[in-house]
């Protein structure tokens, strides 16, 4: 009988832990926990990666090779001519090329300017925000444009009395500021002082070719001396402002063919 009793509380035990309501509930949030129509949020596991730096070989401006030095004067000269591609700095371009001489002397005032800019606002493009940059540029172009003016009344008095007001508005000359925005800031020293030579020299050859065509065929002289003696009849058209978009014109559809054919002969 002893044994019997034994067995049964033995049985009794075992069923009121399995009946039990708290062994129920613990089953049941681990049945709950496992069954796989419940989305479990998992914690993803954190990795310690560190994020990818910049080369800093990427991050500098490219070397000025022999193939950029090429692509960047023939770019300044032809491709994107400031006068005859980009359509910048005409107020000077009409107005001073009556002669050659004024052409000459607009074209190494504009070009010392900008090879001077360039060179400023590559050096200050990491020494200064980019909310202050453009106010900085225009600083240095008009201080710099003051200089020119001054060095001109000393050295040829002359021909800054012929250009007159067209000296100081170098300073608001669309070629100086496009340029040190659009590639002088993001460039090293050397690309942009070569760029700065390679419009100016693109400014000055079409000044010198407008002046030399109005000023021959448009006074008979040539630098102030007479060519084709005193029984030539001068063309007075060119002489005058429609003279000048007239041959501008010209040399903008002679640049536009000459473009064309370059890039045939790439093709």
């Amino acid at each position: 009988m002893s044994a019997r009793r034994k067995k049964k509380k033995k049985t009794a035990k075992t069923g009121s832990t399995v009946g039990s309501p708290s062994v129920q509930q613990r089953s049941g949030t681990v049945r709950a926990a496992v069954t796989p129509n419940q989305s479990v949020s998992v914690a993803p596991a954190v990795k310690n990666e560190t994020r990818p730096k910049k080369d800093s070989q990427t991050a500098q401006p490219k070397k000025l090779d022999r193939s950029r030095v090429r692509a960047i004067f023939l770019d300044g000269l032809l491709l994107n001519n400031p006068v005859l591609t980009l359509m910048l700095g005409l107020c000077s371009a009409l107005a001073v090329t009556t002669t050659l001489l004024n052409a000459i002397g607009m074209g190494i005032a504009t070009t010392l300017v900008l090879v001077i800019s360039n060179v400023a606002a590559s050096f200050l493009q990491k020494r200064i925000s980019g909310s202050l940059r453009l106010f900085v540029h225009i600083a240095v172009i008009a201080v710099l444009v003051m200089g020119v003016d001054l060095l001109m009344q000393a050295l040829t008095p002359g021909l800054s009395k012929s250009l007159g007001i067209f000296v100081p508005l170098i300073a608001v000359n669309g070629i100086i500021l496009a340029r040190a925005e659009a590639f002088a800031s993001g460039n090293a020293l050397g690309a942009a002082a070569w760029d700065g030579v390679s419009m100016g020299v693109g400014y000055t050859v079409v000044l010198c070719i407008m002046g030399t065509i109005r000023e021959l065929l448009g006074a008979g002289t040539l630098l102030g001396h007479s060519v084709f003696g005193s029984g030539f009849q001068p063309v007075l058209y060119l002489a005058l402002p429609c003279g000048g978009f007239f041959t501008l014109a010209c040399l903008a559809a002679l640049a536009q063919h000459l473009k064309r054919r370059l890039g045939g002969k790439r093709e």
